[in-house]
């Protein structure tokens, strides 16, 4: 696991015990190849510094933590948003191969096009709704908790809708404002 962190300096200090503090080094490709062997992370800096090197990381347990992914995985989620005062990124590759980069990078959107959207939805019959239902579930990251509540209340209708007709629908789960949506997460619009 990779971790790059805006304090990385501060803490390969405070987590000396949990791990090997090192004098601070540009990371090549030659270096990481040899300390990928250590158990445990690698904590570098923005600009590739190494600080430290096996390092057991720690954290509380976060929304995105998921039982099915594993140690490696949870902790880097924990370690990452346990770091509010400093933006943290981990890359962590777990034994089946599978790399995963956290926080998820994600597009910034249009509020517009998200708007555009839930009015679809609103606007949505029983013929339409499933697919563009499926589009809102796609971005259900970006909503306001009013565009949830929007949405959910036109899923209902539609799920009823679809019922009536005697058709069969496993419609999204509901929609709830996401904890760390925030503004940083859209395009400026003029």
């Amino acid at each position: 696991m990779l971790i790059v962190a805006e304090d990385a300096e501060h803490e390969a200090g405070r987590l000396r015990g949990e791990g090997a503090v090192v004098d601070p080094v540009e990371l090549t490709s030659d270096l990481y190849r040899q300390v990928s062997r250590i158990d445990g992370a690698i904590l570098v800096d923005p600009s590739c510094v190494c600080h430290a090197v096996g390092v057991i990381l720690d954290g509380m347990t976060q929304p995105e933590c998921r039982a099915s992914r594993g140690a490696r995985y949870n902790s880097g989620v924990r370690y990452v948003y346990a770091g509010k005062a400093s933006r943290r990124l981990a890359i962590v590759v777990s034994d089946d191969g599978m790399v995963d980069v956290i926080p998820e990078p994600r597009p910034r959107l249009s509020r517009t096009e998200i708007e555009q959207l839930v009015v679809a939805l609103e606007a949505a019959g029983p013929e339409t709704g499933r697919r563009v239902a499926n589009s809102v579930d796609r971005m259900r990251f970006y909503l306001s908790e009013e565009q949830c509540d929007r949405a959910n209340r036109a899923i209902e209708r539609i799920y009823k809708e679809i019922i009536e007709a005697g058709e069969i629908w496993f419609c999204p789960d509901e929609f709830r404002r996401h904890p760390r949506l925030d503004r940083t997460y859209f395009k400026e619009e003029g």
